[in-house]
């Protein structure tokens, strides 16, 4: 009867875990999908023998689990290690258990008490409490600091406290929202997840991941980063716009004696004082004493809410001469109170005008040629708190469309990967180049969103060095040059080391690129060929890159990345990017100019093959993979127009597993752009986000049987 019920026993303790499939199947489960966060782990166990399916067909995610399961579960995945000279504490495990090995390697490890007389309660749940111990032991009970973890809100006395906070800090709960209920049974999928994160499984090498990546993508461009305001839209006052750094609470503009109009400073949200500056434009002589009296040096505050008082005082504010000496400008100093109007000007904004005697101002002059005005700016409009800023900048910047929903629009589609244009620079300090705590939070909640979809995730720095970037005191459009190369690399190094260091524990399938398109031909006010000497700058900032997210230790030691290409969608580029040496590195470009006919003549075909030819013999060269991160065509003509060029293009892009990544953005089109060639030309989007449908489905199909 004793051999019987033991016997019995054993058939209780495997049965979830019947039978092991080949590890060479390929075959997936009937009971969970591609979307399921712990897709890939239950696929990994199964292959692994770890924890096979309850039948060949089914997996059974939500089905609890038992000590005898899990301490299986830990002993397999660690190798199925023999044991010797182990005796056996407890008294409801027998040799004829198919627990009995697993139980002695946990006893002899450390895993489990080794105390005589004991039980162990084999069919007994597994909470998760137990679970991450025991986890945690296996892996030599690595210290850990509660502080900033889910454990900090346990008592200290609590035996599980420590394995806790570790489990947090190598992210094993990330794909699980980052929560934890200790005194839950643990499930099949959750310890399937914890192993395969643990033990790092969910390495890749980059062929492999692209192999696994659907081949197409999106961007997702209106949650986290700034956009362009539709000058012809009056109700549109979403921020980001090239005349201007960054959407800010008020700005400082000056309007010089050529009529050129110039924004001196942003106030930066973080800093009640800084000191700005900006270049003034060159004066030929034309103008008369009447005219530049009147538009000398006019000086306007504007803000983004209408009767909105505000007080702002300039100091030490002069010209500084091209030979380093200067010109007081003592007569704009002072202390303003002043209320912006009512009426918003196209773009939105509201404007005041600082009053003070232009008469006193010096005569223009071609001395003040390559000059630029230098002031200090002080005022009252810092917010309260750093929550405060990242709720600002969320509402005015972006439409009210919630993030879950635009990702869900895009995943429902099929595909597995998004890139997450990500805007930095509002919550990076000018000083110390530290980021807002709440704004790598914010980020956060949308990575891992992604990534518990089971998606890839790219996630970089987007118009924080396009067009113009911060040097310190002024937005440069010539960032690159070599006289703002200490301080612009010191910036990006210090902003991709706190990006890095909080999402170094991530899962692998989150990527990070250098930057969004860091030099581009089109730049306002540079000379031509000045692009051609910028392309080493480049492989400069991805060698910084790659450096610096190493550093940082964790799955970042080996996270694949995404390199970029200067000048984007010109294949001719790649010749001369040379690549960090490194074995994790995607290289990303971008098209534009492949697909949509600009001018006449324009030949998709060729221009498409030569696209693609550049990109084979840069793989050809480097050994390194590539994806295309960006690509759309405009809303110039009709969806059915671009049918046959699109499908050409991903078409060219699967033939070499190389994923394609449409543009999606926001724009509206209404009665007063709808017929603006400016406005459709420079829109991508195929999902209309006001009527809530996609609205270019022909172009949506079209990418997807291109790449099946």
């Amino acid at each position: 009867m004793k051999k019987l019920c033991s016997m019995i026993l054993s058939l209780i303790l495997v049965l979830d875990f019947i039978t092991p499939v080949s590890a060479a199947t390929t075959q997936t489960y009937i009971d969970i999908k591609s979307r399921d966060y712990y897709y890939d782990a239950a696929l990994w166990t199964r292959q692994d023998n770890i924890i096979p399916g309850v039948s060949k067909a089914k997996f059974a995610p939500t089905k609890q689990c038992t000590n005898a399961q899990i301490i299986t579960a830990l002993w397999r995945a660690f190798g199925k290690p023999a044991v010797k000279s182990v005796k056996n504490p407890f008294t409801d495990v027998k040799k004829t258990d198919s627990c009995y090995k697993p139980v002695l390697w946990a006893v002899k490890q450390g895993i489990l008490p080794n105390t005589a007389k004991s039980k162990f309660y084999p069919t007994k749940k597994c909470t998760n409490a137990k679970t991450i111990t025991y986890l945690w032991r296996a892996f030599g009970k690595p210290a850990a600091s509660v502080k900033g973890t889910v454990a900090k809100r346990y008592a200290k006395s609590k035996y599980y406290r420590t394995a806790v906070a570790w489990a947090d800090r190598n992210g094993l709960f990330t794909l699980q929202c980052k929560t934890f209920n200790p005194g839950a049974v643990t499930t099949r999928a959750d310890i399937a997840v914890y192993l395969y994160l643990a033990l790092d499984k969910d390495v890749k090498t980059p062929t492999e991941a692209l192999a696994d990546m659907s081949g197409w993508g999106m961007n997702i461009s209106d949650i986290l980063m700034d956009n362009e305001p539709d000058p012809l839209n009056p109700d549109d006052t979403i921020g980001y716009a090239t005349t201007r750094p960054m959407t800010e609470p008020f700005g400082l503009a000056l309007n010089y004696w050529n009529g050129g109009f110039e924004w001196i400073a942003y106030h930066e949200p973080h800093e009640k004082s800084f000191t700005a500056s900006a270049s003034i434009p060159d004066y030929e002589g034309k103008k008369s004493w009447v005219d530049w009296v009147d538009a000398l040096f006019f000086a306007e505050i504007f803000t983004n809410v209408p009767d909105k008082s505000v007080k702002v005082t300039l100091k030490d504010t002069r010209i500084v001469l091209a030979n380093g000496s200067f010109v007081p400008l003592s007569v704009m100093d002072g202390k303003y109170s002043l209320v912006t109007g009512s009426d918003a000007d196209l773009n939105g904004w509201y404007r005041a005008e600082l009053k003070f005697d232009r008469s006193k101002l010096p005569a223009p002059s071609t001395k003040f040629n390559g000059a630029k005005i230098e002031t200090t700016l002080i005022s009252d409009m810092s917010f309260q708190s750093p929550q405060d800023k990242a709720d600002y900048y969320i509402q005015l910047c972006h439409m009210k469309y919630d993030p879950i929903k635009a990702t869900n629009n895009i995943l429902d589609q099929g595909t597995n990967i998004v890139r997450l244009p990500v805007t930095w620079t509002p919550f990076v300090n000018d000083t110390t180049f530290e980021i807002d705590e709440v704004w790598l939070e914010r980020v956060a909640e949308e990575v891992g969103y992604i990534l518990q979809n089971n998606a890839y995730c790219i996630l970089d720095l987007h118009n924080d060095y396009l067009g113009k970037s911060f040097v310190g005191d002024h937005w440069e459009t010539r960032w690159m040059d070599a006289r703002y190369k200490d301080y612009v690399d010191r910036r990006f190094a210090a902003i991709w080391q706190q990006i890095a260091t909080y999402f170094k524990n991530y899962p692998r399938k989150l990527m990070f690129e250098t930057c969004n398109e860091p030099t581009m031909s089109w730049y306002d006010g540079v000379e031509e060929g000045y692009f051609e000497g910028q392309r080493s700058r480049v492989n400069e900032l991805n060698e910084l890159f790659v450096e610096t997210v190493r550093a940082t230790g964790g799955k970042n030691t080996d996270r694949i990345l995404n390199v970029v290409a200067a000048e984007y969608s010109t294949a001719k580029t790649l010749e001369s990017m040379t690549p960090p040496q490194d074995d994790n590195l995607i290289m990303q470009v971008h098209s534009y100019d492949q697909i949509e006919a600009r001018k006449s003549g324009f030949d998709s075909k060729a221009e498409t093959d030569k696209f693609f030819a550049a990109i084979d013999a840069f793989v050809s060269r480097t050994g390194i993979p590539v994806m295309i991160g960006e690509t759309g065509v405009s809303h110039l003509k009709p969806e059915e127009t671009y049918l046959s060029e699109i499908s050409y293009f991903f078409r060219q892009a699967r033939q070499r597993n190389i994923p394609v990544l449409w543009w999606e953005d926001y724009y509206s089109i209404n009665e007063y752009n709808k017929d603006d060639l400016e406005h459709l030309g420079r829109i991508y989007w195929l999902y209309n986000k006001e009527t809530d449908k996609w609205q270019r489905g022909k172009i949506l199909r079209t990418i997807k049987d291109a790449v099946k």
